[in-house]
């Protein structure tokens, strides 16, 4: 009556018995299941319900680091761009402070000098 796969293990008079319903509680990855161990010396008999949840597979993991670098890049990106129209407006504003250089700047924002406010 809709019960899945049960699989039991001896182990001397310890006896192990994995239950996992076959409407087996599956959403979103979770999984819930049910483990009896019984004792048939004694006539204790354990039972652990254990619901285990696998929220990240190795797409989302991908999605999130390759998100994460592109973030990343468009922080340096929009730093650099920051960065440039600070150094004009710097140069139009102070026009005798610095001498003639090259206008290129290092792409990498540790590699450039502080600009006074």
């Amino acid at each position: 009556s809709g019960e899945g796969p049960t699989e039991t293990r001896n182990c001397s008079s310890l006896i192990v018995d994995m239950f996992l319903p076959a409407r087996a509680v599956r959403r979103h990855n979770r999984w819930l299941g049910s483990y009896r161990a019984a004792d048939a010396q004694n006539g204790i008999e354990l039972v652990l319900i254990v619901a285990l949840r696998f929220n990240s597979t190795s797409a989302q993991n991908c999605i999130h680091v390759a998100f994460g670098i592109v973030c990343l890049t468009e922080l340096i990106f929009f730093e650099r761009t920051l960065f440039c129209m600070h150094a004009e407006r710097y140069g139009h504003v102070h026009p005798r402070a610095s001498q003639e250089r090259d206008m290129a700047i290092a792409f990498v924002p540790w590699n450039h000098l502080l600009l006074p406010l």
